[in-house]
């Protein structure tokens, strides 16, 4: 009885020792989503105009800091189908071909606005909170490649990172065409909001 008793403690003993030598559980580094919300706004002397999109592709890197996210130019909705097909046909124009490429086939660089760039500080995702950091990096919108800063804040839940940014672009710096009335440019300015969560990836 004394030596299985000894036994049993023994082995309880070695169970403890492995509890407590067993490394951590490794904490994600790769986050991505396809539904992230950009939203942008612009006013004219007529009325402002809006609008949304849900298929931005966001991703995001722990390790490096580095981000990155596509929005499709046709995913935006407008209040109404007028503004959003003189959106896709005349100002942006998503289908117009562009350059072509090394195989000979005909690009559409307006397609698509990609960001990308690196946060200005690493984000701890095994704590959750909200942090406030900066990105720099450079957005590709109709066909032009300018550098760009972006400040907004992300926010740790759970595996999930929340991120929430505002921005500011002029579309002439990207040349988009706009309406003008005497003489202004209508929407000079497009107020953009960034809204995703992006979920822990294997």
């Amino acid at each position: 009885m004394k030596f299985a008793s000894r036994f049993s403690s023994l082995i309880a003993g070695a169970g403890l020792a492995l509890v407590l030598v067993a490394p951590a559980a490794a904490q994600p580094t790769a986050f991505a989503t396809d539904r992230a919300r950009i939203t942008f706004h612009a006013d004219t002397p007529m009325q402002a105009i809006d609008a949304t999109s849900t298929e931005g592709q966001f991703t995001y890197d722990a390790k490096t800091g580095e981000f990155s996210a596509l929005v499709p130019m046709s995913s935006f909705k407008f209040q109404n189908a007028q503004m959003e097909s003189n959106f896709q046909t005349g100002h942006v124009a998503v289908n117009e071909p562009g350059p072509k490429d090394k195989n000979g086939q005909p690009t559409y660089p307006n397609k698509a606005a990609v960001l990308s760039g690196k946060l200005d500080r690493t984000i701890d995702t095994a704590k959750e909170g909200t942090t406030e950091v900066t990105l720099k990096g450079k957005l590709t919108f109709h066909g032009v490649t300018k550098d760009v800063t972006v400040k907004g804040t992300v926010t740790v839940k759970g595996t999930d990172l929340v991120l929430a940014a505002k921005m500011d672009i002029a579309p002439a710096e990207y040349n988009v065409p706009l309406p003008k009335l005497a003489g202004k440019e209508l929407g000079a300015l497009m107020n953009i909001i960034v809204d995703a969560t992006l979920s822990a990836k294997p």
